[in-house]
């Protein structure tokens, strides 16, 4: 994969404003996105444990691996 496909294949937002950002240009880097994304305040999530991942988890057995990608994992597993 080419570095410009790399950088579109990262999870930024269309210029639509996908998931209800709007500040996101056409021509910004993913990096520059997030960087600003994350730097607008102190607390993007709530901190909270998601009940849905902690249900799925806490029946695991440990050992293993658990891959929750972003955010609060609701919709990860």
């Amino acid at each position: 994969m080419s570095d410009a496909h790399k950088d579109n294949a990262v999870g930024m937002p269309n210029a639509h404003g996908a998931h209800g950002h709007g500040d996101a240009t056409p021509d910004a880097t993913p990096t520059a996105f997030w960087e600003a994304r994350y730097g607008e305040r102190d607390k993007i999530w709530s901190g909270r444990v998601n009940a849905v991942l902690a249900e799925v988890a806490g029946s695991l057995t440990p050992g293993r691996a658990l891959d929750l990608g972003c955010g609060e994992g609701g919709d990860v597993v």
